[in-house]
């Protein structure tokens, strides 16, 4: 008998009683004790209640109805308004070119650009047209606008108010 058949041999005999003492633990269940019932000698006498003390009542104060408040007042969603499309982006410097075919913008107007899988909301920081930084872009213009991540052409460009 070789070295690796002796090995696998004593290997098997281990597997075979670690499988047995694992299953022997799981059999073993703590066994269940009886209640036990207290008897009372009949020469010993009930016990009597003792009667129960009324409680003075309390009135309730119903508090006063609260006002109705409107979905609309608590948590008012940002009005959306088109400002343009992406025509093109260079990943490189992360400018997007928008042609502003709505309102005006501004640099800190809330913008979201949003495309059919997703949409992503960001400041505007930086913007210029013809290499040259502006601080207002109108209805008819081409601009450069830094954004956080990455856009391709067809987005839509939303401002926030």
């Amino acid at each position: 008998m070789s070295i690796i058949d002796r090995i696998l041999d004593s290997l098997i005999k281990y597997l075979q009683k670690t499988k047995k003492d694992l299953q022997k633990k799981r059999c073993k269940r703590p066994k269940k004790t009886p209640a036990k019932v207290k008897v009372r000698p009949k020469s010993l006498p009930k016990p009597q209640r003792k009667p129960a003390v009324k409680l003075p009542q309390v009135k309730k104060e119903i508090p006063p109805k609260a006002k109705k408040v409107s979905v609309s007042s608590v948590a008012q969603k940002p009005k959306m308004v088109l400002i343009g499309d992406v025509t093109h982006f260079f990943p490189r410097i992360e400018v997007a070119v928008v042609k502003i075919t709505g309102a005006d913008l501004k640099v800190g107007d809330e913008i979201r650009i949003q495309s059919g899988e997703g949409s992503f909301t960001q400041k505007v920081d930086s913007m210029q047209r013809e290499s040259v930084d502006v601080s207002l872009a109108r209805k008819g213009q081409l601009i450069g606008l830094k954004v956080k991540q990455e856009v391709k052409a067809g987005f839509k460009v939303f401002k926030l108010s």
